[in-house]
């Protein structure tokens, strides 16, 4: 334990300064290949592939005091003047096919690229580039090597000395060959190389790690058989890792558990409650047959306030997957993208393509001042209006986007992809793998609320008409009588009322078949999701909104409703949000609630709320379990509270560093419980 704290303050010593360098370094080394290099004289991915060699060559190698797990993260973002004149790379947000290439190794997938007998132009190009990139790949490992073998050299110490030349052999070997070995780092080492890997190729965020506790398993079990390894040994190795991936990439996230839960599922969520660290993310699968041990020890983690873990419903998602054409047997083996996203691992997913808010189309649709005899007659209508809409206006867009998406290219990445690069393909060209596009839509909360609103005080009491309602939310409910109505209905999407959760079905039910009705091209999967990252935060200064919800105020985030203007309990609230058709938008469908630490951390109140939503049909659960008066004073003296950390929408980082507008979200969702 020493010697994680040792490196964890390491880290947090150098991480802002380190971060700062490396987005240079890549970025200056970018900036110089492009302009020595015409580009329009060779194909983008050619071009990209020759510059991972100039970045294997010249990048500088940094092994840290005392570090198990090496390799710098040169995650960086694509800025001006680069993306004006060149955007070939993927926008992360997929998981590779981390176990094809462990067993593989490099020297496998050089032999599949080498045995390549290409038939066209494009083929040909794309097998220089692949070659070229593992070639590259190789070279950036054994530059490890060499420095650890350089730095032995120079140390007196015994034990630095073994640690030395053990990453030495090690990184050598991996450089090559598959990985042996859990215990002296080989398998994990390698999955941190090919992940810092991809993070130069792309600069973007949210390549996650997938379920790791699997694809890891048989080298962890063959060393702790061999005796080569204890457990408490694999755990600190791990916490080694984690330190590793908080150096950059937000929204990492690895998979953890399911019917095949196995010892390292437990591990992984320990050495995170061990080091807490911000990443990477984990994401706790449940199945029937998870160990009580397994959500014990999620439960510890919960407890440390970072948002971590995620916990996820595997029947409905793997349901989920399935109705949107995934077969049962990928599905099974889904993992859990950046925030919340869920993808096939292996397969090419743009999780977050694009995204709307539902409101919108329900504000437009109102300005139509037309008369109804019945509420089913408005909702009807409004269906009518909302297809439109979308047949108009996202469908076309969401088609633009998937254009841009076949226009990318990205070497390395097409090598750890099921895209088929063994055919001479990359991964947007075509091949055997799924090519999932994320459709993330917002405000489900808001939309049901709002139209249960119009009915119970249009068409039930008739106490308002449909045009005064609306003007009266634009202007934030001057109409004081008004608004003190709504606000003490009893009755209202999240109070768990049947009228208002069936409602909540039916229109779910209606915007997946609208989703399906409108495909996109052969061979490309839409994926819907019931979130936006972050929006609901972003846009809070938008205006009032007919279910009582006034201009500054949070929207619905997932599918969860409004705090405002009513007072819900949790346990409602989740038992409405259950009732949404959450089986029909598999890409994510998150239930964020907040508890204060003191409610619960002497019972088993976390365990058992997470069994009751999961059996009532919801599909992922997200708790920050937080101390909102704690939060009050970090705001005030945040040097004295830098170690806590939250999850803001689905990724944990610290408080501390947040922007004020996001600080305040999170003290208010800790104060109103979701």
């Amino acid at each position: 334990m020493e010697n994680l704290i040792f490196l964890k303050k390491q880290h947090f010593s150098m991480k802002k300064e380190k971060k700062q360098t490396h987005k240079k370094i890549v970025y200056d080394l970018y900036e110089k290949y492009f302009k020595e290099n015409e580009l329009n004289a060779v194909d983008k991915i050619l071009l990209l592939s020759r510059f991972l060699s100039v970045f294997s060559n010249n990048f500088p190698v940094e092994i840290y005091e005392r570090e198990r797990i090496v390799g710098t993260n040169w995650h960086w973002r694509w800025q001006s003047p680069i993306k004006d004149k060149i955007k070939p790379v993927n926008e992360g947000h997929f998981i590779p096919d981390f176990q094809d290439f462990l067993k593989k190794g490099i020297i496998g997938k050089k032999e599949i690229v080498n045995k390549i007998i290409p038939k066209n132009d494009i083929e040909r190009t794309n097998k220089v580039a692949f070659s070229t990139a593992l070639c590259a790949f190789s070279e950036y490992i054994k530059k490890y090597a060499d420095k650890a073998r350089e730095l032995y050299l120079t140390v007196a110490e015994s034990s630095e000395k073994v640690r030395l030349l053990q990453i030495a052999n090690d990184c050598e070997y991996i450089s090559k060959h598959s990985p042996t070995t859990f215990c002296q780092g080989q398998a994990l080492q390698l999955v941190w190389f090919i992940q810092s890997y991809l993070d130069t190729e792309s600069g973007r965020a949210a390549i996650s790690l997938g379920r790791i506790d699997q694809y890891l398993y048989p080298y962890y079990a063959k060393d702790i058989k061999d005796g080569a390894i204890t457990l408490e040994e694999a755990k600190e190795l791990i916490a080694c890792f984690y330190i590793k991936v908080s150096e950059g990439n937000e929204s990492c996230m690895l998979t953890v558990g399911g019917d095949d839960e196995n010892e390292l599922s437990s591990l992984f969520i320990e050495a995170q409650t061990l080091i807490n660290m911000q990443q990477p993310s984990i994401a706790v699968r449940v199945a029937k047959s998870t160990s009580e041990s397994l959500l014990e020890k999620s439960k510890d983690l919960a407890l440390l306030g970072g948002g971590m873990p995620a916990y996820f419903n595997d029947d409905i998602v793997v349901k989920g997957l399935q109705n949107i054409g995934v077969d049962r047997r990928t599905a099974l083996n889904y993992g859990v993208v950046g925030c919340y996203e869920i993808a096939p691992q292996g397969h090419f997913a743009d999780t977050v393509a694009y995204g709307f808010g539902l409101y919108d189309s329900l504000e437009q649709f109102l300005e139509k001042e037309q008369a109804y005899a019945s509420f089913e007659q408005f909702l009807n209508a409004y269906k009518a209006y909302f297809e439109e809409v979308y047949r108009t206006t996202h469908l076309p867009a969401i088609k633009q986007r998937v254009t841009t998406i076949k226009e990318e290219c990205s070497p390395f990445a097409d090598c750890v992809l099921r895209g088929g690069y063994e055919k001479g393909l990359s991964f947007v060209q075509g091949g055997e793998g799924y090519f999932l596009v994320g459709l993330n839509i917002l405000e489900i909360g808001v939309l049901v609320d709002s139209l249960y609103t119009i009915k119970k005080f249009v068409f039930d009491e008739g106490y308002t008409t449909i045009n005064y309602l609306n003007q009266q939310a634009k202007k934030d409910f001057q109409d004081k009588q008004l608004y003190a109505k709504i606000k003490r209905s009893s009755t209202y999407y999240g109070a768990n009322d049947a009228e208002s959760n069936q409602l909540a079905k039916n229109v779910s039910e209606f915007i997946a078949d609208v989703i399906a009705h409108y495909p996109l091209e052969r061979g490309i999967i839409l994926s819907p999701a019931l979130f936006w990252f972050a929006v609901d935060i972003h846009q809070r200064e938008q205006t009032g909104m007919i279910n009582g919800r006034k201009k500054g105020e949070l929207l619905s985030y997932g599918i969860m409703p409004c705090a405002t203007p009513h007072r819900l309990s949790i346990s409602s609230a989740l038992l409405s949000s259950a009732n949404i058709a959450t089986h029909r938008f598999p890409n994510g469908c998150p239930a964020m609630v907040s508890i204060n630490r003191k409610d619960i951390e002497r019972s088993n109140v976390l365990n058992a709320l997470l069994k009751a939503y999961f059996e009532a049909g919801g599909f992922h659960l997200a708790v920050n379990i937080v101390d909102s008066v704690m939060l009050k004073e970090a705001k005030k003296r945040p040097s004295e509270y830098s170690d806590i950390i939250v999850k803001i929408s689905g990724f944990s980082t610290q408080f501390v560093g947040l922007e004020e507008s996001i600080q305040d979200a999170v003290i208010e969702r800790a104060e109103k419980g979701i």
